[in-house]
């Protein structure tokens, strides 16, 4: 198969920055996020490179929990989303959360039909102290629950919540943390389920001494590199290419579709084989610059479906030459308007 792109993964920079989160949280438990085809960076090179120095991979759905059982059964995997494979669940040993009353019922009746599956399910109650997304919002509902729970002998493995602003709010991080609290006491003392908190803003707050009594991070973005700065995290995702072709233009002359580019003089033009099918986005033509034999080389015209131009005229290149395409979400975020999340999730070059 023909290669126009090479995504590149650095295990390194990602162990470096397991070990930098740890720091930071007190060496707590990490359920490291890898929804969204881990976010763009490639489900079974994560798994294969983190399943030894994680506690638990957090995926939205069966489906994905599914992949990473078979890329490593040992893995121990926590669904965050919701679902109603609960047969699945338990055939695949899957955690799941359980995020209202009526989902919670759901699984009751389940196991009123399939009791041989309790001893293998393994639920943690989601809490909704403030996103408005998934979770129980009650103290009574999560009371019943829970009870319930315990009196069917259903594994509670954890208690769970997501913080909505910890990456840029401490005052509302602050006022969620004690709505969390209010449910966290009604639990026995005797019990001890896994208390975690997602996601990646939590490292902000140990950071800066608003530390919370957790056992396990839902971590997802510091994880591939983006986070606070004072943990000096590093991106440990880079997408490299090569240039297909190299033209003069002349001056006055159109460059690619709907005259995105107009040359003010004679420039040499290179075309590199990636475009917004593989997720360099429309938005960023004539923003975004590449790296060619460590110059810079800005990009030219409208980015096309599977090509894009750059200014070649002062970089000292030829046919064939590396071109290093990207390495930080966080600079295409800017330019986009938008987040790195978003960034990393629409490359397609993993499928």
């Amino acid at each position: 198969m023909e290669k126009c792109g090479e995504v590149l993964i650095s295990r390194k920079a990602l162990l470096s920055n397991i070990k930098k989160i740890k720091s930071v949280t007190g060496n707590k438990k990490i359920c490291f996020m890898i929804k969204a085809n881990a976010y763009g960076h490639g489900i079974e090179t994560i798994v294969n490179y983190a399943h030894n120095y994680i506690d638990f991979f957090g995926v939205s759905n069966i489906n994905e929990a599914i992949k990473v059982k078979l890329i490593n059964p040992n893995s121990k995997v926590l669904i965050v989303g919701k679902t109603f494979s609960f047969l699945k669940c338990a055939k695949y040993d899957c955690s799941f959360v359980i995020e209202s009353k009526e989902h919670f019922y759901n699984l009751l009746d389940y196991l009123a039909k399939n009791p041989e599956d309790k001893k293998r399910i393994k639920i943690h109650l989601k809490i909704n102290c403030g996103m408005n997304r998934l979770g129980i919002s009650n103290l009574a509902d999560f009371k019943k629950i829970y009870n319930l729970a315990i009196e069917n002998a259903i594994v509670v493995e954890g208690i769970a919540t997501h913080f909505s602003t910890a990456d840029c709010d401490d005052i509302t991080y602050l006022n969620q943390e004690k709505i969390f609290k209010k449910f966290l006491n009604l639990i026995p003392k005797r019990q001890k389920p896994i208390i975690s908190v997602g996601g990646s803003g939590v490292a902000r707050q140990e950071l800066n001494g608003n530390k919370f009594s957790f056992d396990m991070i839902r971590i997802g973005l510091a994880l591939y590199g983006y986070g606070p700065k004072a943990l000096n995290l590093r991106p440990i995702l880079s997408v490299k290419s090569h240039i297909i072709k190299i033209l003069e233009v002349k001056k006055g002359c159109f460059v690619g579709y709907g005259k995105g580019y107009c040359s003010k003089t004679d420039v040499k033009v290179g075309i590199i084989p990636l475009g917004y099918g593989d997720g360099i986005s429309r938005l960023l033509s004539n923003k975004f610059y590449v790296f060619i034999n460590g110059e810079k080389a800005k990009s030219i015209g409208y980015v096309c479906m599977d090509m894009f131009f750059v200014d070649l005229t002062n970089v000292d290149a030829k046919i064939g030459d590396e071109v290093v395409v990207f390495n930080d979400a966080k600079k295409w975020a800017q330019i986009m308007g938008t987040i790195p999340y978003e960034v990393l999730t629409n490359l397609k070059l993993i499928r």
